[in-house]
Formats: C-alpha cells, sequence, structure tokens
C-alpha cells in the first residue's frame, strides 16, 4: 500500500505543472526577455510576453511633460492609451537601433501574481527619448508568466546625466 501511494504521488506531482521555485528570478527574466526582445526589434517575441486577449497599457506625462504639451494644445490629455500589440509593431518596424534600460528594480511576487516597478531610459540610436518610471502587473498562467497591465509615466527632457 505504501509504494502504491508512493507511486500516485510521483504520478501526480508529474502531472502537476511545477511551482516556480522562485517566482521574483523568473519574473526578472521577463523583464530581460522584453529588454532583450527591444534591442533585437522582435515584435513577436514582445507579443509572446503579454496575456492574450487581455491588454491595459497606457502612458502619462510627466507633470513638467504635460505642463509642455498644454503650452502647445490647451486640450492636450495626459494619459495616453496603447496597445502592447502596437508598440510590439512599433518595436518590430523601428529602423533604426533602439533600447530600453532599466535600474531599480523591484519585483514583488507570490506564484500567482507579481509586480514590477523601475525607472526606464527609452533610447534611439543611443539617445534618450524619454524616461521616467515604469510598472507592470502580471499573472503566472498555465504558460507562465504574463503581462497584464503597463503603465509608465513619460518624460522627454533629457534624463539627468544624460549627454
Amino acid at each position: 500500500m505504501r509504494k502504491s501511494s508512493l507511486v500516485f504521488n510521483v504520478l501526480a506531482l508529474a502531472a502537476t505543472p511545477a511551482l516556480a521555485a522562485d517566482p521574483q528570478a523568473d519574473v526578472r527574466q521577463i523583464v530581460e526577455t522584453f529588454r532583450a526582445a527591444i534591442v533585437a526589434k522582435d515584435g513577436a517575441t514582445l507579443r509572446t510576453l503579454f496575456l492574450p486577449g487581455h491588454d491595459s497599457w497606457f502612458s502619462v506625462d510627466s507633470e513638467a511633460e504635460y505642463g509642455r504639451r498644454l503650452r502647445k494644445d490647451p486640450a492636450a490629455s495626459r494619459v495616453h492609451p496603447g496597445t502592447s500589440a502596437r508598440f510590439a509593431d512599433s518595436i518590430g518596424g523601428d529602423r533604426g537601433r533602439v533600447e530600453e534600460t532599466f535600474s531599480n528594480v523591484k519585483i514583488l511576487a507570490d506564484d500567482a501574481i507579481a509586480s514590477v516597478h523601475f525607472d526606464y531610459v527609452f533610447l534611439a540610436d543611443g539617445k534618450p527619448t524619454n524616461h521616467g518610471q515604469e510598472a507592470w502587473q502580471l499573472v503566472r498562467t498555465g504558460d507562465g508568466w504574463k503581462i497584464v497591465s503597463l503603465v509608465y509615466s513619460v518624460d522627454t527632457a533629457p534624463p539627468d546625466g544624460a549627454p
């Protein structure tokens, strides 16, 4: 009887998706895959990082950026919806060199949900185009971690220390 229960337990474990030993490391790998896909201009890989059928993507102007927009257009909006597909298409179709750098990455995760928050600088041909903070919400699916929302602040003024 004892041997059969051991066999049953081994078979049950084999049929169950393994829980991540370190969800933070898994999520950190998603962040790295996102960064590498931008550099490689790999829109197809970027698309795989998001939960299919669900897209919550917004950029929000920093106070300084919003002030600059309002001076040009008094009816300017501060919040700008987008989509992960549109971003993937723009990266895949970009002719120049693009990169997004991340610093001060903070991850909170259990075995089902995670959040990531970091400072970013987006570069085109090695020059900063915008910077700010970015936050993601992720869920762990049967196919691994997927981003369900992405929101970031935008400032087009050169970041501190930039040429």
